[in-house]
């Protein structure tokens, strides 16, 4: 028998800088918005005289919901939102003046992860004929990180509690015939509370009527203080707050391989069974997200108004909502899979590999039959059918199946394999195959998504202040399978067709390797892959207006909306209906659930060396020169780091581009030297300098690598021009790569003047034409890409070093300890995080010495400053 553990304890504390973080200065603070008019003020009223180049009157702001000016736009004490009073205690103050009502500051962000690891691990021959393994792995640990606000209001607080088990048995039954059994169980607890947990809620700043979250929730005084509200200003750095999560997932494991061979075939036969379980609770809202943007001020006078002078009256801009969930979403699922392989001896030169794999995926089922799908009719899809109802589909209520889709059980996966060596230390690999990936790691539910009765969104109407929420939908636990009327919940539902092609991924290489010696080997490669019917980002609108239907709207934009949807007029009619007011502009917005009408094709050339360790020296390098096409990158679309949000769901030729994960170069250098001191080495084999300077290890990693491709991500959702889209993209007028190489720097990385911005809502300083107009409904589908290959975010240019030495110890041969001093980001070079690629923070170039801020500038990295780390190793 045999036994190994080890145990590994990781502490990490430190800050990153965050620049060009721009907040109101105090004047605005406190109601002074007089600054906004730069021709001053006419008549008794106070009336501002600034005309734009179009003859339109501008700069001045009006109470909230009537034509009655603001008089010299300063805000009366007793009409700023005691809310808004509180919410600006947790807003930092700003250091310097960058514009109008506007101040930059760069703060110190701390951060703090404190990690520990257990991996124990026993082998033990029960006999001749029986080996039996298992083994286990154990993270624990806490991490705090924060938003722009580095106190208790800003703090979010994430938690890992995995563990794994594998256990295995191999039996021989002969000298050609074996047993391979494991069994696996995995569980992990995603948890990540809202910026603000355990020290403030809504109702800490004033905001009545929200529900607590859980009490069960960690570190939420027992569902109490679930964070700070979140907050978005355009013009100003926001503090969303959509970061709750807790999801506790397990993975049951099985497989059984037995493998025989038959003269020159080595066969192989096997089945897997795995059972999924994910438990989750996420109301991204439960905070409340609010936003201003100036609508709520203009006095009808769309070239009016002010997003600051909004949030002090506490009028909301219309893509505002609450977000409430009482009962975890609980689905459960199946995978079976049988395979048959033959590795084939064709020659002394030939080897075949043929495989067959058949996999079957269960749709997941949710337990509290709480999912459902709102379907709405779209004229392409289930519209096509005359009897179309809209109406809601609650998965395992009422006769519907109990899973949003039907498994295919056509999930055949050929493999095919050559390895042909025509000369000694020379072989030629080639290889093709398909594989289905089924449905997990997909949203809250797997392939399903909860409906209102167990994840509520309450939408807040534009114009509501926030001093008198509507009623927020508190969903009861005991009625979750109850009727759920067609009104405007269906804000952000889902809707897929139950019968869809698998999603499946081809893949083929084909490698050269060359054998130098007998420690060096050199390769090189073609690899490429296939996506076919993969998922589309679920961050589309199934109900959107076309171009056409978007034109037809009064321009520029009056706010108001259209009344129907020329995808969905039948969901329109319904939700107006059951609304009582025309919802279609605040409400009707379905998204794609699991959809496989996406597809990605990936290219590259690999190649690595490789040097094993002789004479005190390896090493190992691999180059990657690729490139990455699909149009969507991840079905998680709200995690903008992996895609960005999807513009046009009936367009998906404009939608494709170079992918969110297109690395187009890669070039890793990996060497290790043991210096030549010491004894048995070259020099100082003895003596005093042998026994300091002896044992000693050198290792390193450095990397460069190409950035991922830009895009933009301005999630107004559509409503600064009606077409009702979750991303809207500014019309191309230049090259936003006009800005390159030494010319771009953090105060600016690409050409931010190279797009126009009038079809939406664009922060200060970008480009609208004509000028300071916005909500052009002509240009609400804009032409840019979503990204662009030749905008790249800042790649990696990164060396880590490690110091290691042997310390022998008079406990047994084996026996030893050894030192390690790590040096991650050994230069110190500042590794840049990706320019702000939210056009609503505005543009405020470099100036007196100030840093650049807003839309298409860097304010922090995206690695840390140089860290060091010490280790000791004991090993017996």
């Amino acid at each position: 028998m045999f036994f190994f553990t080890d145990y590994e304890a990781i502490r990490l504390h430190g800050s990153t800088p965050n620049a060009g973080i721009l907040v109101p200065d105090s004047n605005f603070r406190s109601g002074n918005l007089s600054a906004l008019c730069v021709n001053g003020f006419t008549g008794p009223g106070g009336i501002c005289s600034d005309i734009n180049s179009q003859g339109q009157s501008v700069d001045q702001i009006y109470f909230p919901g009537t034509t009655t000016p603001v008089p010299n736009n300063i805000i009366p004490g007793g009409s700023i939102s005691g809310i808004s009073t509180a919410i600006e205690t947790v807003w930092p103050t700003g250091t310097a003046v960058v514009g109008t009502g506007v101040e930059s500051l760069t703060v110190g962000v701390p951060s703090s992860n404190s990690v520990n690891r257990f991996n124990p691990r026993m082998d033990w021959n029960v006999g001749q004929a029986d080996h039996v393994f298992a083994a286990a792995h154990t993270e624990f640990g806490v991490g705090y990180s924060y938003d722009i606000n580095p106190g208790p209001a800003g703090r979010q607080t994430g938690r890992d509690a995995n563990y794994a088990i594998t256990v295995g048995e191999t039996h021989t039954f002969s000298p050609s015939t074996l047993n391979d059994f494991r069994f696996g169980y995995t569980h992990r607890i995603g948890d990540r509370t809202p910026f603000g947990a355990g020290a403030t809620s809504p109702a800490s700043f004033g905001i009545n009527g929200i529900p607590n979250c859980l009490s069960s929730m960690p570190d939420t005084g027992g569902g109490n203080k679930c964070g700070t509200p979140g907050v978005s200003v355009t013009g100003y750095a926001s503090f969303a707050n959509g970061g709750m999560l807790y999801e506790p997932a397990s993975t049951f494991h099985f497989s059984d391989t037995i493998s025989k061979l038959v003269g020159r075939h080595s066969l192989k036969a096997g089945a897997q069974f795995d059972h999924y379980s994910i438990d989750n609770y996420q109301p991204n809202g439960v905070d409340g997200a609010f936003s201003f943007n100036g609508t709520a001020t203009n006095g009808g006078i769309k070239t009016e108004g002010n997003a600051f002078a909004d949030f002090l009256f506490g009028a909301l801009g219309g893509s505002d909502s609450v977000q409430v969930q009482n009962a975890f979403v609980s689905s459960r699922a199946w995978s079976y899979s049988f395979f048959v392989q033959d590795d084939f001896k064709f020659s002394p030169k030939v080897t075949l590999n043929l495989g067959l794999r058949w996999q079957y995926d269960q749709s997941f089922h949710e337990t509290h039959h709480g999912d459902a799908f709102f379907d709405p009719c779209a004229i392409f899809y289930s519209g096509k059918d005359p009897s179309c109802v809209p109406q809601w589909e609650q998965f395992g209520v009422g006769g519907t199946p109990d899973t949003t889709l039907d498994p295919s059980k056509h999930q055949f996966e050929p493999r095919i394999g050559l390895a042909w060596n025509p000369m000694a230390g020379f072989v030629v690999r080639a290889g093709y195959g398909i594989m289905h990936p089924g449905y997990v790691g997909h949203g809250r539910a797997g392939d399903g998504q909860p409906g209102p009765n167990l994840l509520a969104t309450t939408p807040i109407a534009s114009g509501t202040n926030w001093n008198n929420l509507p009623p927020i939908t508190n969903p009861s636990v005991s009625a979750i399978t109850a009727p759920i009327p067609v009104n405007f919940n269906v804000s952000f539902s889902s809707w897929a067709p139950r019968r869809q092609y698998p999603t499946y991924t081809q893949l083929w290489n084909l490698t050269l390797e060359k054998q130098f010696g007998s420690k060096t080997v050199a390769q090189i490669g073609y690899v490429g892959s296939k996506g076919t019917h993969l998922p589309i980002n679920y961050a589309y609108n199934i109900c959107q207006q076309t171009p056409a239907s978007t034109a037809a709207l009064p321009n520029p934009f009056d706010f108001v909306g259209p009344t129907s949807s020329p995808y969905c007029p039948a969901a329109a009619a319904a939700v107006n209906a059951g609304s009582g007011f025309d919802a279609v502009y605040c409400c009707l917005t379905v998204n794609p659930g699991w959809w496989g009408l996406s597809s990605s094709i990936y290219h590259s050339m690999q190649a690595q060396f490789d040097h094993r360790f002789s004479h005190g020296f390896s090493m190992l390098a691999n180059f990657t020169w690729s490139k990455l096409i699909d149009d969507s990158s991840s079905d998680w679309g709200g995690f903008w780091s992996l895609d960005a949000l999807g513009q046009d769901f009936y367009n998906r030729k404009a939608e494709r581009s170079v992918s969110a994960g297109d690395i187009p170069l890669r070039f890793t250098l990996a060497p290790i030297v043991e210096l030549p001191f010491g004894p048995g080495k070259r020099w100082l084999s003895s003596g005093v300098g042998g026994e300091v300077l002896g044992g000693w290890r050198v290792a390193s990693i450095y990397t460069i690598q190409a950035g991922t491709p830009f895009g933009v991500t301005d999630n107004n959702y559509g409503f600064c021009n009606g077409a009702g889209v979750l991303e809207d993209r500014p019309m191309l007028i230049g090259n936003p790569a006009a800005i390159s190489g030494s010319r771009r720097s953090p105060n600016l990385w690409f050409n931010n003047q190279a797009f126009d911005f009038s079809g939406t809502c664009p922060g200060a300083n970008l480009v609208t034409i004509p000028p300071s107009s916005c909500c052009d409904v002509t240009k609400a589908f804009g032409d840019a890409p979503r990204f662009f290959p030749n905008v790249r975010n800042p790649g990696v240019d990164n060396l880590d070093l490690s110091l290691q030495k042997d310390f022998k110890i008079p406990a047994g041969e084996q026996t030893k300890l050894v030192f390690s001093a790590d040096f991650f980001n050994l230069p110190n070079h500042a590794q840049f995080s990706e320019p702000n690629s939210d056009p609503k923070t505005g543009y405020f170039p470099a100036a007196l010495g100030q840093r650049g801020s807003g839309f298409g500038t860097i304010s922090s990295t995206s690695l840390p400053n140089r860290t060091i780390q010490l280790g000791l190793h004991l090993y017996f």
